[in-house]
């Protein structure tokens, strides 16, 4: 997905899968929260793993602040859906 012009917003994206499915996504926020939780967790796991000199790579020691803004979107997406 891309806000650049010409690209479909979340909400045209998710009518379209609506549309072409069949499926009911009333309840969609859920599985963004879900996988926004779950990303947080590989990301976390990946830093772990830099942390402890289980690999070299230098932008894996940049990973604990993108972990909390995932585990707080996710909250937050929580939170406006009433999830």
């Amino acid at each position: 997905m891309s806000e650049q012009p010409g690209f479909p917003t979340r909400d045209e994206l998710v009518a379209r899968y609506a549309a072409r499915s069949g499926r009911d996504v009333s309840r969609i926020a859920f599985y963004e929260v879900f996988a926004r939780y779950k990303t947080a967790v590989v990301v976390q796991q990946i830093y772990i793993r830099w942390k402890r000199g289980q690999t070299r790579d230098p932008r894996f020691g940049q990973m604990a602040p993108r972990v909390e803004a995932l585990a707080e979107s996710a909250l937050a997406l929580a939170e406006r859906s009433g999830l």
